[in-house]
């Protein structure tokens, strides 16, 4: 199972058990819900996932190393990776929308096209870094289209 796929799931589990406002909490679940849904085998996987990522015996007092900060940094540098090439890829994703112009006697429209497998990737799987990177993308690509028609 994806790596990156465990790592949402895990955020989102942790915000549904540990945030006190009501209407975060429903929404983790709502998205806890859709990612079992899309992938069946997740709780299964998750379970093996956390056993695997709760190590308590690098906090050894008999070692002369400091693990936790050993291991602490190397989980930053894996997460930091992880968002780069994830708002890489959600940059990458707005090529699959589309912008039509429709030109009206009173008024232009702008109607964006959104795959809905993309929308749904957008809504649940992406992380708020991610979200950000797409919707600026986006508005870049509005920006530039708009642009056009001052040059023209």
């Amino acid at each position: 199972m994806d790596e990156k796929l465990l790592n949402r799931y895990h955020d989102v589990k942790k915000l549904a058990e540990g945030t006190s406002n009501s209407g975060e909490r429903q929404n983790a679940l709502k998205i806890l819900h859709k990612l079992e849904t899309k992938h069946p085998q997740l709780k299964r996987h998750y379970t093996e996932w956390i056993k695997y990522h709760d190590t308590d015996s690098m906090d050894s007092d008999d070692s002369p190393f400091e693990w936790q900060g050993i291991s602490s940094f190397f989980d930053r540098v894996v997460s930091f990776t992880e968002k780069a090439f994830g708002v890489r890829e959600a940059v990458t994703a707005v090529a699959r929308c589309s912008l039509m112009k429709r030109f009206n006697r009173k008024s232009v429209s702008i109607t964006i096209s959104i795959p809905e497998d993309l929308y749904e990737s957008l809504v649940v799987d992406y992380n708020h870094e991610q979200q950000r990177a797409f919707l600026d993308a986006l508005s870049n690509q509005i920006k530039h289209s708009i642009q056009q028609d001052f040059s023209e």
